[in-house]
């Protein structure tokens, strides 16, 4: 009986042990996920920018050679 108990409570702190690690792990995949979704707006506003800057530039300036060839 006593091995039974011994054993029952070593079940309950791995489980214990188990559902911290869990909590621990949701908090860390939530934080995660919010900077996650920061660095995508972040790429699409310099995605933007690039695009912008882009429609700016004259036509045909990227394909030219630099003066010193």
């Amino acid at each position: 009986m006593q091995d039974l108990i011994a054993r029952l409570d070593e079940l309950e702190a791995k489980i214990a042990f188990q559902d911290e690690t869990i909590e621990k792990l949701d908090q860390v995949i939530y934080r995660q996920d919010q900077e996650i979704q920061l660095l995508q707006q972040k790429i699409a506003r310099l995605t933007q920018e690039v695009t912008s800057i882009s429609e700016q530039q004259e036509p045909g300036i990227v394909d030219q050679k630099p003066p010193h060839y």
